[in-house]
């Protein structure tokens, strides 16, 4: 998977990594929004994965990747319901729930909500 997303032509704008001491402490994709399971997006663009080592959390590396990624701009994500510091770090950059939830049957009938700014 991740083989064919990095060779695709504008993977250099659509993915980042952060590096700490020579090795990969995170990593941020975000492109165009689609429709997802039948919810049509709500913005044009949208962050598909911010993750950063637990050991990394509270260093800045995840606000300096969601900051490469989106700025300002307004996009929509997807977050695990249960995931209260994701939440938390979102709504912090302006996004809210917006009152739409999955459940995605990829991952075992996790539920996720929708968050827009």
């Amino acid at each position: 998977m991740w083989s064919g997303l990095l060779s695709e032509e504008d993977a250099g704008e659509r993915f980042r990594v952060a590096r700490r001491e020579g090795r990969i402490v995170g990593f941020v994709m975000h492109g165009p929004a689609a429709d997802h399971q039948g919810h049509p997006p709500e913005r044009d663009e949208q962050l598909y994965a911010l993750y950063v080592l637990s050991s990394c959390y509270g260093h800045g590396v995840g606000q300096a990747l969601l900051d490469q990624a989106l700025s300002e701009r307004p996009a929509q994500l997807w977050v695990a319901k249960g995931n209260a510091r994701a939440r938390r770090f979102y709504e912090k950059n302006g996004f809210t729930a917006d009152g739409t939830e999955q459940v995605d049957p990829d991952l075992d009938g996790l539920v996720e909500i929708r968050m827009v700014r």
